[in-house]
């Protein structure tokens, strides 16, 4: 199954639990169209709904941009399944409750060795790999060393 964010931007990722929200999809690149034809989003809550008809999305389309309005119950993921024709996407929400809603969260590895100790890669290379597949932070964790830290640190001072 394809993920939908590779192409195209979903906004807002994270709505207020308990209310109704509007999340729109557009193409991630400006010369690629959506082609005509039917489409059909199919809402699932990953860990509960209290009523079936939270689960239904009310989709327009407008132009090159689809908007869906649904009601997103609780603080769970939300997986949102879009089929076209023989093809089936699928991307995934969030709803949170106020306490959460304005927090800016960060993605990361806590744990993560070199070839100082149990790696095999340069703090350098471990810290740019982690940096291309979107992590906001890392932790360099090599046995007994505090070094392949700073030799990462120094790697990207300046960037």
């Amino acid at each position: 199954m394809v993920k939908l964010d590779s192409y195209f931007k979903i906004y807002p990722k994270i709505v207020r639990a308990d209310t109704k929200a509007v999340i729109t999809l557009e193409p991630r690149f400006s010369d690629w169209h959506l082609p005509q034809g039917e489409y059909r989003f199919t809402h699932y809550p990953a860990n509960y709904s209290s009523k079936e008809d939270y689960r239904n999305l009310e989709a327009r389309r407008d132009g090159n941009k689809f908007y869906l309005e649904g009601f997103f119950e609780g603080e769970q993921e939300h997986i949102i399944y879009v089929e076209a024709g023989n093809r089936t996407v699928t991307f995934s929400l969030y709803s949170v409750k106020d306490d959460l809603l304005y927090r800016t969260p960060y993605k990361g590895d806590m744990h993560i060795h070199t070839y100082y100790s149990d790696g095999i890669e340069s703090p350098a290379y471990v810290a740019s790999a982690c940096r291309r597949i979107g992590l906001d932070f890392l932790a360099i964790t090599d046995h007994r060393r505090y070094f392949p830290s700073i030799e990462a640190i120094e790697t990207f001072r300046n960037l």
